[in-house]
């Protein structure tokens, strides 16, 4: 069911396409995020917590959402543009794609608590609703 003015099952859906996009091409391919194993694992649970999280009701999750979403893209582009030259074009593509699943979702999370702000969430839009009194 579609709930207006509320992305977060379009976040979920990044997040576990972010972190199924982690796992299976840091070990195809190298490391997308080369601080070890055990970050890597940690990433993955983390978004794979707020993905079961994310919910229309819960702002604190949007917002939680906003910020993985934020590091994950700050985490990934400094890493695909740092290390551009030493890794493969292949890998500096995957991490490229994996930037731009964080963006969007960043955007989509970010939309969202704007709408929870605004107490939006659910309402639809009436005609002449902006107009001059």
């Amino acid at each position: 069911m579609l709930v207006a003015h509320y992305y977060g099952s379009v976040v979920r859906t990044l997040f576990v396409i972010a972190a199924i996009f982690i796992l299976v091409f840091s070990t195809l391919f190298g490391d997308i995020l080369p601080w070890g194993i055990h970050f890597k694992s940690m990433s993955i649970l983390a978004l794979l917590l707020l993905a079961g999280l994310t919910n229309p009701r819960t702002e604190w999750v949007m917002i939680a959402d906003g910020v993985a979403a934020a590091a994950g893209f700050i985490m990934v582009q400094t890493v695909a543009l740092g290390r551009f030259a030493p890794d493969s074009v292949t890998l500096f593509a995957i991490r490229e794609i994996a930037g731009l699943v964080f963006m969007f979702a960043f955007y989509f999370s970010m939309k969202t608590v704007r709408a929870m702000e605004l107490h939006q969430i659910g309402k639809h839009f009436r005609p002449r609703e902006f107009d001059a009194a």
